[in-house]
């Protein structure tokens, strides 16, 4: 039943607010802020778990054909306390995003909003149902600006990017496990509409510049980034080694991939890669 609320993607977006937190002020604002960044978070996850219920809710039919298993609404949850569920989680997380400052509560009403609209409309569509959902991985790492303003932010802009290159890298290639149901309901999705090959290229295109990213990227960081020297050596190997080599696996597999299970196998593998990346933010 815990699943329609996905917890290992929330444990994803949570860690990377904490870190991005910490980072930001010596702990101050992850600890000595507490009830305010209790309210951050809280409304951030309850406003992504209203999206995941959400999603479920109008691909009941497209999973009954992809993960028959899966499927949670309908057969353990009504549908009617589906949208009450997430009315309910999405109305609590804009309370919560209320209570931290107004620029906070307006990204929230974005988000709410874009997941709503994503999972009615613009998953179904070509190319921007995955868009938004990069796009809402980036402004998961932005509210947190807007929660405090000394955030650096060439530093908050890589890690950004680098969310939403992973989100999309994985939005494209569920693109890829979901064609079958999808191609039934007629979506027209990445996949449906240009096949599995051209497909594969625009993931294979992504994960080529999300590689060149994290070789080049450590490289750079000391020029605007006062580190120990121990850190500038340690910084980059730990990104080259916990992020970099997986990433180049990924894309050996990728160019054999061609099952749903191969597909399944990457896209918990370019999960692994975002949380190995993620967790650098605390050597620079």
């Amino acid at each position: 039943m815990l699943f329609i609320f996905r917890p290992k993607n929330l444990f994803l977006i949570a860690l990377l607010q904490c870190l991005i937190l910490i980072e930001a002020g010596d702990y101050n604002y992850l600890f000595f802020n507490t009830a305010k960044t209790i309210y951050l978070l809280l409304s951030t996850l309850l406003i992504a778990a209203a999206g995941y219920v959400i999603n479920d809710y109008f691909d009941v039919k497209i999973d009954l054909i992809n993960k028959p298993a899966k499927v949670i609404i309908g057969n353990k949850l009504p549908r009617r306390w589906a949208i009450i569920i997430h009315v309910t989680l999405t109305s609590i997380g804009l309370g919560c995003a209320w209570l931290v400052n107004l620029h906070t509560f307006i990204i929230a009403l974005v988000c709410a909003l874009l997941l709503y609209v994503y999972s009615a409309a613009f998953k179904k569509q070509f190319l921007i149902g995955n868009l938004v959902i990069a796009l809402l991985s980036t402004l998961s790492v932005w509210i947190c600006k807007a929660y405090i303003n000394e955030l650096f932010t060439v530093k908050i802009l890589a890690y950004a990017t680098f969310a939403a290159l992973c989100t999309f890298i994985r939005e494209v290639i569920k693109d890829l496990e979901d064609e079958k149901g999808d191609a039934v309901f007629q979506s027209n999705t990445l996949a449906i509409n240009l096949g599995l090959r051209k497909t594969k290229k625009i993931i294979l295109a992504s994960a080529i510049i999300l590689l060149i990213g994290i070789i080049f990227y450590p490289l750079l960081v000391p020029s605007w980034v006062i580190m120990p020297d121990f850190l500038q050596i340690a910084y980059p190997l730990y990104l080259w080694m916990g992020a970099g080599i997986p990433l180049i696996y990924f894309i050996i597999k990728l160019i054999k991939s061609d099952k749903q299970k191969d597909f399944a196998q990457l896209s918990r593998l370019m999960k692994l890669i975002m949380l190995i990346g993620i967790f650098s933010i605390v050597l620079c």
